[in-house]
C-alpha cells in the first residue's frame, strides 16, 4: 500500500487450528492434537512477530489466528498492536459461527503505532464461515 508519504506492508496471516470440532467427543484423541498443533501454532506466532518486528515500514495484520481473547497467543499481539475493534469499542464482534452458534471472534485487524483506526464493523453478509471485517485506517500522512 502506498500512502505518498511512506510504503505501508500489509500482511494476512492464518494461524493453524488448535482443535477439531469432531474429537470433542473423543478426549484423549482430541488433547493429543491440542499438544501437536500448540508447538506449531507458537512457532507460527513466532515467525510472524519476527518478521514484523524486522519490517521498518507501518504495517497491518489481518487474518483468521483460530485464537480467541481469552487465549494468551493473541496478546502477543495486542502488546504491540493497535487492534481494531478494541480501538474502537463497537461491542463485542463475533467473527465465526460453530454449530449455529454466532459467540466466537478468531479473526483480527492489528495496526502498527504509526496508524490509527477510524471505524471498524464486522459485515453480516456471510459470504464464508468467518464475517468479513471492514476497518477504516487513518494513514501515517493522515495523522
Amino acid at each position: 500500500i502506498d500512502d505518498k508519504s511512506s510504503l505501508i506492508s500489509f500482511y494476512n496471516t492464518h494461524i493453524p487450528v488448535h482443535i477439531k470440532q469432531y474429537l470433542f467427543f473423543k478426549p484423549r484423541t482430541q488433547l493429543r492434537y491440542i499438544k501437536e498443533r500448540f508447538t506449531l501454532r507458537q512457532k507460527v506466532t513466532a515467525e510472524i512477530l519476527e518478521e514484523l518486528d524486522n519490517n521498518k515500514n507501518p504495517k497491518l495484520l489481518s487474518g483468521d489466528f483460530n485464537t480467541q481473547t481469552l487465549q494468551p497467543l493473541i496478546y502477543k499481539f495486542f502488546k504491540r498492536f493497535h487492534e481494531a475493534f478494541r480501538d474502537t469499542f463497537c461491542g463485542i464482534p463475533r467473527t465465526i459461527n460453530v454449530w449455529g452458534i454466532n459467540a466466537w471472534r478468531i479473526d483480527f485487524v492489528f495496526l502498527d503505532k504509526l496508524m490509527a483506526i477510524n471505524s471498524s464493523i464486522v459485515d453480516p453478509i456471510g459470504l464464508s464461515d468467518h464475517s468479513g471485517q471492514l476497518v477504516e485506517v487513518i494513514l501515517p500522512s493522515q495523522i
